[in-house]
């Protein structure tokens, strides 16, 4: 999957997790938390409103 998004674009890949669900959103950083040793940076947003204020283009969404 990483080497997939890096095909994607040039910058570091994205991916933003949003869930109103706190357990969730702790199980899916828990899930993905070592993609961030393969350069990939972790967003998380608790609704839509957030999300879009944190990230304009992420390149995978959860």
């Amino acid at each position: 999957m990483i080497n997939c998004l890096k095909r994607v674009t040039m910058e570091m890949p994205k991916v933003l997790i949003v869930d109103d669900e706190p357990h969730i959103r702790i199980l899916l950083e828990q899930t993905l938390e070592e993609l961030e040793d393969e350069g990939v940076e972790l967003l998380f947003a608790v609704n839509g409103k957030d999300a879009l204020e944190k990230e304009k283009d992420p390149n995978l969404f959860f």
